[in-house]
């Protein structure tokens, strides 16, 4: 069986609610105007602790702790304040996906935005705006926001937010099979990364692009970069070290390294109950549910994906949700239960369709087909062989193209440089021969001037000696 190995939209979600929290408290995400020290205000002292909280075992602790911050900040009247307060609570209820009050906290950081006039707030809200809509499964209003909202955050050099936003957007144009256009954003985001040293962007854009790799079939780079990104997670972030576990664990099971992957698994579950996050235990156990169907254990790996969604219920987005179900789906195929299989795998084409989820999509209908043939229906399951052909070849041939025009681009970076290096040994060589020449010339001037001194030395001798002669003929004559 193959099961899709993504990690999830909630997984997605849950980073970006921590990483703006994070943004939040430490003012990453500087406005225009200068932000009030958040050590002046009393609520400051625990949002270190609200924002661990956040998906974990407590979230109604998280949310408590951002309505305590939203009171204070309207009562202090300080508009930077509040604008961080609404988009503290924003993301705690995007990791619930509570989207009508979501929306409006989001109506209400527009506003803000509006009347303080600050460009770079109505990014934050566009942001936050596109990552709810991505995870409603609306891919189109997701893109448009963020699109919108990278452009902002470009027109006024706002890097860490811009960082935040390709990678949100580049997920979107990954799943959309969109897969080099989406590397080339994730890749964009790592150098911008770099260049502010922050660990936490480097490691998120380092997994992402890992998981291109994973979609390509492309399985030794995409572990070296979740192995690279797991480098530069700290010991003491659990739950990022267990997310980043899980996946390394997929990319395993996929490569058939069952025993390393066994182990992966094994620590990641450690690693997400000390950190007591169903969230990250819920995708854990989806990358477990894999490794027992692939070690031969389908009963057990139903158990292990149906937990997995149980866990996961009060957090995942639409795509996490479709991903769960559709690994269940094939367990169930495995343990004989197709009419069970094929029910739930054309709920799940429709869904992956509506979301315009063009891998979802590809991943189902490989499935259905074998499925809808165990049921006695070939004619449905020729059918959906064939749509799977047509995005498979679709797929690969954007693969191909763009490979080949990598190629074309190598081949002309290398060309081009030996024909400097070309240029540079023909420059060294008339450097060489100017240099010879100019010897040349000092050793014909240092001949020339020997020639002379040694002509002058002779007729200073020949004078000498003549006027010698003189002299001894005049005492002779005298």
């Amino acid at each position: 069986m193959r099961v899709p190995r993504a990690r999830g939209a909630a997984q997605h979600a849950r980073r970006w609610l921590v990483l703006s929290c994070a943004a939040i408290v430490a003012g990453a995400l500087t406005p225009l105007t200068a932000q009030t020290p958040l050590t002046t205000d009393p609520i400051a002292a625990p949002l270190d602790e609200a924002r661990a909280l956040v998906g974990s075992s407590d979230p109604v602790a998280a949310q408590r702790l951002g309505e305590q911050r939203l009171t204070r900040a309207r009562a202090s009247g300080n508009a930077t304040e509040l604008m961080d307060a609404l988009e503290y609570l924003a993301w705690v209820r995007i990791g619930r996906v509570e989207v009508a009050a979501t929306h409006a906290l989001l109506d209400e950081m527009r506003e803000l935005a509006r009347i303080e006039s600050q460009p770079l707030w109505l990014a934050r809200v566009l942001h936050a705006e596109g990552v709810l809509a991505r995870r409603q499964g609306d891919t189109a209003g997701a893109i448009e926001h963020l699109e919108e909202a990278l452009a902002l955050r470009r027109e006024y050099a706002d890097q860490a937010g811009e960082i935040q936003t390709l990678n949100a957007l580049s997920i979107l144009r990954r799943r959309a099979g969109q897969l080099y256009l989406a590397l080339d954003g994730h890749k964009r985001a790592l150098e911008l990364a770099r260049v502010l040293d922050n660990r936490v962007e480097i490691a998120e854009s380092l997994s992402k692009i890992g998981r291109i790799y994973v979609e390509m079939d492309d399985l030794e780079p995409a572990l070296r970069y979740y192995q690279q990104a797991l480098e530069v997670i700290p010991p003491e972030a659990l739950v990022d070290r267990a997310e980043m576990l899980a996946d390394i664990a997929g990319v395993q099971i996929a490569a058939a390294q069952l025993s390393p992957a066994r182990q992966s698994v094994d620590e990641a579950i450690r690693l997400a109950r000390l950190g007591s996050n169903p969230q990250t235990l819920a995708t854990v156990y989806s990358r477990q549910a894999r490794l027992l169907a692939a070690e031969q254990q389908p009963v057990a790996a139903l158990q292990a994906i149906e937990q997995s969604i149980e866990l996961g219920r009060d957090f995942d987005g639409v795509r996490s949700v479709l991903v769960r179900r559709l690994i269940r789906a094939g367990l169930l195929h495995d343990n004989g239960r197709d009419a069970e299989a094929a029910s739930e795998l054309a709920e799940l084409l429709l869904e992956a369709r509506r979301t315009e989820d063009l891998l979802s999509e590809r991943q189902i209908l490989e499935l259905q087909g074998p499925v809808l043939l165990a049921v006695g229906e070939p004619a449905a399951a020729y059918a959906a062989s064939q749509a799977f052909n047509a995005i498979d070849r679709q797929l690969n041939s954007s693969i191909t193209a763009r490979r080949m025009a990598d190629m074309q681009l190598t081949l002309d970076r290398r060309e081009i440089e030996s024909q400097v290096a070309l240029m540079a040994r023909e420059r060294d060589l008339q450097s060489l021969s100017l240099e010879r020449q100019r010897l040349t010339l000092w050793l014909l001037l240092a001949a020339a001037g020997g020639l002379l001194l040694t002509a002058l030395a002779l007729a200073w001798r020949y004078r000498a000696e003549r006027g010698m002669n003189a002299e001894l003929q005049r005492r002779g004559e005298a």
